[in-house]
């Protein structure tokens, strides 16, 4: 006489993360799908890594879903990683890489979009005083990295921008 008796297998992700990146502003869903060969497992589907803009819902019937839709300072890589576990305890891990791609904001100049100035080379010229520009960008919070160049020529005379960044 012969008696079998059943091996309790591991469950297994049977869903493939979609892409490995998300835009800003865009919305990101996976829908998660895992099976257990074992007929009367029940299948939990958690997540111990996810980063703040993104939300896990189990279905707790070896379904679930990750989604959400990144904002502009949710930029930068994160790690993943999902865990199946069935009745007996076993489980299986599911790991994935998700990048957020920032849009590209233009820099704003704190001075506004134009600025004039006026001098009197006639009669009593006044000492001239260079205005003071200022500018940032969202994108790299590091002004430095600016460049500044002067639109349109004076219509008498010459101009000249030097500098980077902040002034």
């Amino acid at each position: 006489r012969v008696v079998v008796h059943p091996h309790n297998a591991p469950p297994q992700f049977l869903s493939v993360p979609p892409s490995s990146t998300v835009n800003e502003d865009s919305d990101f869903m996976y829908s998660i799908s895992a099976i257990d060969v074992d007929a009367n497992d029940t299948l939990v589907i958690s997540s111990s890594t996810l980063p703040k803009w993104l939300f896990f819902d189990d279905d707790l019937n070896g379904t679930a879903t990750l989604w959400g839709s990144p904002d502009w300072d949710d930029f930068g890589n994160d790690v993943i990683l999902l865990t199946v576990t069935d009745s007996a305890g076993l489980t299986a891990v599911q790991g994935f890489a998700l990048s957020v791609i920032p849009n590209n904001y233009p820099p704003v100049i704190s001075q506004g979009e134009q600025l004039s100035a006026d001098m009197d080379e006639d009669g009593n010229p006044t000492n001239w005083v260079p205005p003071l520009l200022s500018a940032s960008d969202q994108d790299t919070l590091d002004s430095s990295q600016l460049i500044w160049t002067l639109l349109q020529p004076p219509l008498h005379g010459t101009a000249e921008v030097s500098g980077s960044g902040l002034s």
